[in-house]
């Protein structure tokens, strides 16, 4: 018989902070909820002396269990705490001989409680993503609507997800956070857990990034299916490239750039390179070749690790354009090893039928750099100053078009 139980209480909240240099005050570095305490009180009654001492017992023993559910009615549902109890005492008098007051605290380490219904948005319960054709990516975007007290970690669906291609981004525009996932084979049903961080799909599958984070209110979603970024210089914005560039304009210029893949994957599909023309080159050639000593080898690492990028997709501005290969031949790239994407162009080159490729105004990439030839690989030189070309590597195979199944099922959550 519970007289009270006072679970709204919010647990105290923990600030990391810094002084400011010669002012007063302080600026706000991270924050954090620490544990949540809940206090009930009640009363335990038996139907005689005894009966109420082996109430007692019975009643000690379950409030000594650790992290168990803890449910409160609450607002015509049921609010879950995972709790564990911390103290309880019994209040008894010489005349309790079959009642007796009883008080108790609860720890909640997690700091939050739960509704036990699950809800679903409205607007992504079974939601069908259109998959369109942007930019030479297949992108499908959505808003979606969070309720709750604090920002809740759902489960999300997706349904026919690898069908053509092998490999899926899933991302919170709102947070920033990225989740990827690729299969070898396609699989077709992808189950995403951001509460037990696990993914699960219908073919062997690994995942890369960080499980998205949510926002109370809306959240935008974009799902990319194919020609998923691994490695990047710069993002695809023309913003983010400098006016300086590098040029082939003959046909014994090779223009390299180092990389390494944090992770092996097999469902590597093309590259993406900034560039622009002058006049009527020649095709470009892209490679992956192996590394010799800090240098392109000449030797492509798979057969399928090459494409060309045609000069009619290049204009007289620079752009980013992606070149693939088909969606079954794919190659593999193997974790922390040296790579080099190497470009070449094709006849028609001189000083007014030339190439340009821009580098990012600010080149931050930390696992490789740019380097060129002028004599068709013999020898390899650095830039003068330490810089890298606006590139993507892709994986994830091509993009594809579709139609997607996205569901998302959560439980509410409340500080």
């Amino acid at each position: 018989m519970p007289r009270f139980v006072k679970h709204e209480s919010v647990a105290v909240r923990h600030l990391t902070t810094a002084p400011i240099g010669r002012e007063d005050g302080e600026v706000l570095i991270a924050d954090r909820r620490g544990t949540k305490v809940i206090r009930v009180q009640g009363v335990l009654k038996g139907s005689s002396q005894a009966d109420l001492e082996s109430k007692i017992d019975a009643f000690t023993e379950l409030f000594s269990r650790p992290e168990k559910n803890l449910d409160v009615d609450w607002n015509g549902g049921t609010r879950r705490y995972v709790a564990t109890c911390t103290g309880h005492e019994f209040d008894r008098d010489h005349f309790h001989l079959s009642v007796v007051p009883w008080t108790a605290e609860f720890t909640v380490l997690s700091g939050e409680g739960k509704d036990t219904a699950t809800t679903k948005p409205t607007n992504a319960d079974d939601t069908s993503l259109s998959i369109a054709l942007v930019d030479d990516r297949t992108y499908g975007d959505a808003t979606i609507n969070m309720a709750g007290g604090k920002p809740p970690r759902p489960t999300v669906t997706l349904t026919d997800a690898l069908f053509s291609h092998k490999g899926i981004e899933y991302k919170n525009v709102t947070t920033g956070d990225r989740l990827i996932v690729t299969s070898g084979n396609g699989a077709q049903s992808i189950v995403i857990d951001c509460n037990a961080r696990t993914v699960v799909c219908d073919q062997p599958c690994r995942f890369y990034g960080v499980f998205p984070s949510w926002v109370i209110g809306n959240n935008s979603i974009r799902v990319t299916r194919g020609y998923v970024v691994n490695q990047k210089s710069a993002d695809n914005s023309i913003a983010d490239l400098s006016n300086a560039s590098a040029t082939i304009d003959a046909t014994t210029d090779i223009l390299a750039q180092s990389f390494m893949v944090p992770y092996t994957d097999e469902t590597f599909s093309g590259i993406q390179i900034a560039a622009y023309k002058e006049g009527a080159p020649g095709n470009i050639t892209w490679r992956i070749e192996t590394d010799n000593a800090g240098k392109p080898s000449g030797t492509l690492v798979d057969a399928n690790a090459t494409g060309t990028i045609s000069a009619s997709d290049l204009g007289l501005t620079a752009a980013y354009k992606i070149s693939g290969t088909t969606s079954t031949n794919l190659f593999t790239l193997e974790a922390n090893t040296v790579y080099w994407l190497v470009l070449k162009a094709g006849a028609t080159l001189n000083g007014s039928n030339r190439y340009f490729f821009p580098f990012p105004s600010e080149p931050t990439y930390s696992r490789g750099f740019a380097r060129y030839s002028t004599d068709s690989g013999t020898s390899w030189d650095d830039f003068s100053t330490k810089t890298d070309l606006g590139f993507q590597i892709l994986f994830g195979g091509r993009a594809a078009t579709a139609t997607l199944k996205h569901t998302i099922a959560y439980n509410k959550l409340y500080l």
